[in-house]
C-alpha cells in the first residue's frame, strides 16, 4: 500500500463543525484495490463472506484501467478488517476518514468546495480505476484518492441510531448525483457489518500501535 501522512491536530468534523483532534496517523493513498485483494487472499487462503472472487486467468490485463486497479468491492466490514489486519493497519474510524477527506479547513468534497462532476467517478456502469481518480482531480489536502465516489468505503464506527450496524462513507460509482450530498465528506450510511454490495469498498489507516 501507498500511505500518506495526517498530522497531529483539530479538525471539522460531522455536520456541526465539531472541533475534534486526532493524533497523527496514517492513511492509504487509494481505497484497497482487487489486486491487492487478490494478493491478500493468495498470501493467507482467506475466504470472502461478500461477493467478492478470486479473477479468471488474465481478467486483470496490465495497462491502462486495469481491473486489477479498480477498488475492491463487493467485501464485508469483516473481509475489510481481515485485510486490514494483514496490512499491518486497521479500518479508519469515522474521525480519522473524515480527516484525511475534508483536512483542516473544513471542506465540502476532498479537493474544496465547489462541485466537481468530473472529480467524481458516478452514475456510472462499473468502477474505474483508482489512478483514473487521481487524474481527474479527486485527492484530498493530504494527497488522499478516491474518497468520493468509485466506492464507498468501510469505517470502524457504528451509530446509535441503527446499533450494530456499521458506517460507509463517500459514495458509490452506482450513486447519481441528483443530490450532491451523496459525495460530500460528511455524508455516512450504514450496513449490516456482515452485507456486502457492488458499491463497498474499503481503506486502510494505521497507527504505530497496530505493529504491536
Amino acid at each position: 500500500l501507498d500511505w500518506v501522512k495526517v498530522p497531529a491536530g483539530e479538525f471539522e468534523f460531522g455536520r456541526n463543525g465539531e472541533r475534534v483532534h486526532l493524533d497523527d496517523y496514517e492513511i492509504s493513498k487509494y481505497p484497497v484495490t482487487n489486486g491487492q485483494y487478490l494478493e491478500f487472499t493468495k498470501a493467507t487462503g482467506y475466504k470472502t463472506g461478500g461477493g467478492w472472487h478470486a479473477p479468471r486467468e488474465g481478467q486483470y490485463p496490465e495497462g491502462e484501467d486495469s481491473l486489477g486497479d479498480h477498488p475492491v468491492v463487493n467485501v464485508t466490514y469483516f473481509d475489510a478488517q481481515a485485510f486490514a489486519k494483514w496490512a499491518g493497519g486497521h479500518i479508519p474510524n469515522e474521525k480519522e476518514w473524515e480527516k484525511a477527506a475534508r483536512g483542516t479547513e473544513g471542506l465540502t468534497y476532498p479537493w474544496g468546495n465547489d462541485w466537481r462532476p468530473d472529480a467524481v467517478h458516478h452514475d456510472a456502469e462499473l468502477t474505474r480505476s483508482v489512478y483514473g481518480s487521481e487524474r481527474h482531480g479527486n485527492v484530498s489536502p493530504y494527497g488522499a484518492v478516491d474518497m468520493v465516489g468509485n466506492a464507498l468505503e468501510w469505517t470502524d464506527d457504528s451509530t446509535t441510531e441503527r446499533p450494530g450496524s456499521v458506517v460507509l462513507k463517500g459514495g458509490a460509482w452506482s450513486n447519481g448525483s441528483s443530490s450532491l450530498k451523496v459525495f460530500n465528506n460528511v455524508r455516512r450510511t450504514t450496513e449490516n457489518p456482515a452485507g456486502a454490495y457492488r458499491g463497498f469498498g474499503f481503506r486502510v489507516a494505521r497507527k504505530p500501535e497496530d505493529a504491536l
